[in-house]
């Protein structure tokens, strides 16, 4: 009887960190919406010139001790005859969960060959915020306040005309 007791106690303890674990990905879901709903608006509301193109997407790897799960959105243009790589505009959140604490970083990063409408061509990092030594409780509101403090930058590709 002690046994089954047992039992029962181990398999609640798992369905607690496996709710932990759901709200944690549906949490950094809701964060990578969100901030699609907004690069959505910015391919509306800027000149990014003919045959634009934007994805988004969420990817988990590994980067040596720490998992990176990475929010990013790009914009660039359907490739133009001629030219190998036109460029892109990449908006990026990531949370880079380590063993004992968690990195938050945030940027727009322009690599454009050509313009890209109103975006003027170069290399440069117009929105860039990194904090490291986060604990694990805080980190995916940390990410959701500097997406959302990006959202409000005036031009977030810090070159435009």
């Amino acid at each position: 009887m002690d046994h089954d007791h047992d039992h029962d106690r181990d398999h609640g303890s798992s369905t607690g960190i496996g709710t932990g674990i759901h709200s944690f990905v549906a949490e950094f879901h809701a964060c990578h919406a969100e901030f699609d709903e907004f690069t959505t608006q910015l391919l509306m509301d800027y000149d990014f010139g003919e045959r634009p193109r934007s994805f988004s997407q969420a990817v988990l790897a590994r980067r040596g001790d720490l998992y990176e799960l990475r929010s990013t959105h790009r914009f660039g243009r359907v490739d133009e005859p001629g030219l190998d790589d036109p460029g892109v505009v990449d908006l990026y959140a990531a949370l880079s969960i380590g063993p004992r604490l968690c990195v938050v970083e945030v940027g727009v990063e322009v690599d454009l060959d050509l313009d890209l409408g109103a975006v003027r061509a170069g290399t440069r990092t117009p929105y860039h915020w990194k904090r490291e030594g986060i604990p694990f409780g805080e980190a995916l509101t940390v990410l959701r306040e500097r997406t959302r403090a990006l959202m409000k930058v005036k031009d977030p590709f810090g070159d435009t005309s």
